[in-house]
Order: structure tokens, then C-alpha cells, then sequence
């Protein structure tokens, strides 16, 4: 295979793999080039958010101290319910991603529960 060739199948492949990263929000919890969702924080057993522009629905999740998930909810509100049973324990946090008809278009930090 000639240099020339070599060399511009590795762009190709470096510009794909700048792309998956970018496409996949790299891992923490937030998807570069979209809105973020404001967390508003907890009001009377619910979890609550300000509205994304152009989301049909957000999916919340409760994680533990160590990052594991403990309680996830979809909804097309902006509102959390938790269960009566849901007992918060320190360390815990929850963030929220927003999607419209077809993909993530926002999310959320995650934030310490109260």
C-alpha cells in the first residue's frame, strides 16, 4: 500500500472516531452542542427540572454513592415522582437527559440530592 494511501485512511479514521466520541457525549453525563437541562431540586418527594425546548420526554435516574443506578424514570414531564419507599441515603445523586422523537438533545450535571 503506498504512503499517500496509508495516510488518508488514518484521517478517515481519526475523523470517525472524533465523531463517535463527539456523538456519544464522551462519558460524563452531558451531550456536547446541546442545551443542558436545569436541575431545580427537590419539592415535597419530587424530583423537578426546568422544560428543554423541543424534548417529548426526560429520563431522570437516582444514583448511590458508589455511581450505581438505584432508580430511573421516564416521563414527559418535568417532574420526578419518587416512590413513598424511596429512602435517599448521603452521597446520592440524580441527573436527567431530554430527548425528542428521535435522540438526547440535553442533559444534566449530576447534582447531590438534598
Amino acid at each position: 500500500m503506498k504512503q499517500a494511501t496509508r495516510a488518508g485512511i488514518l484521517a478517515c479514521s481519526a475523523c470517525l472516531l472524533q465523531l463517535a466520541c463527539r456523538d456519544s457525549g464522551g462519558g460524563n453525563g452531558e451531550t456536547p452542542g446541546t442545551s443542558n437541562v436545569e436541575l431545580v431540586g427537590e419539592r415535597a418527594g419530587q424530583m423537578v427540572w426546568r422544560p428543554v425546548p423541543g424534548a417529548s420526554s426526560y429520563w431522570m435516574e437516582i444514583l448511590d454513592s458508589t455511581g450505581s443506578s438505584t432508580w430511573t424514570l421516564n416521563t414527559k414531564d418535568t417532574v420526578g415522582q419518587l416512590p413513598s419507599s424511596y429512602q435517599s441515603a448521603p452521597g446520592n445523586t440524580w441527573w436527567v437527559r431530554a430527548f425528542d422523537d428521535s435522540r438526547q438533545i440535553a442533559s444534566s450535571t449530576k447534582d447531590r440530592m438534598y
